[in-house]
């Protein structure tokens, strides 16, 4: 029985983790988490493809495996409402992720063969997970786990506070 679950159709299932963060080399609480899931699908028998899209500045080369993505400072995605925000470069993340068009080439085009699972690592990279299901087809019947461990808004809130009634909006 449990042969049957980690074959299907005679191949290894296989999982997609989105990543707001590189875990080549995991130090914070969500990097040791995020390795830690996926490490548990390998031991369960999948093969895992982890993309970690982070803040360029923040991540020295080391920490930085080749199917990692920088979210570079000077992108138009890090702009909310036309300010810059720095604490909510993970949440601005989603719109570089789905809607920066050489981005989202390079996500699709590391992927090169069936998607069981998609492990958003963050509610935000769901629209990125659905894109995908509805433009790649190894990714077309993948199920979407969303594998968030913090109540993301209260904890902007708490960051932040909600005094600034630009933040405020984002994160509600």
């Amino acid at each position: 029985a449990d042969d049957a679950f980690l074959v299907h159709a005679n191949r290894q299932l296989r999982a997609l983790q989105l990543a707001s963060y590189p875990i080549k080399n995991p130090r914070h609480g969500g990097q040791l988490r995020a390795s830690a899931i996926r490490q548990a699908f390998i031991e369960g028998g999948f093969s895992v493809q982890t993309i970690g899209f982070y803040q360029a500045e923040a991540y020295e080369k080391f920490d930085i495996s080749h199917q990692d993505i920088a979210f570079p400072t000077n992108s138009k995605f890090r702009l909310y409402q036309g300010k810059l925000i720095p604490e909510l470069s993970d949440f601005m993340m989603t719109d570089f992720s789905t809607n920066d068009k050489s981005t989202f080439e390079k996500v699709t085009k590391s992927i090169d063969s069936v998607i069981d699972v998609i492990i958003v690592e963050q509610t935000w990279f769901y629209r990125l997970a659905k894109r995908l299901q509805a433009e790649n087809l190894f990714c077309k019947n993948a199920m979407i786990v969303n594998s968030t461990h913090n109540v993301e808004s209260e904890m902007k809130r708490g960051i932040l506070g909600i005094e600034n009634s630009t933040i405020a909006q984002a994160i509600a």
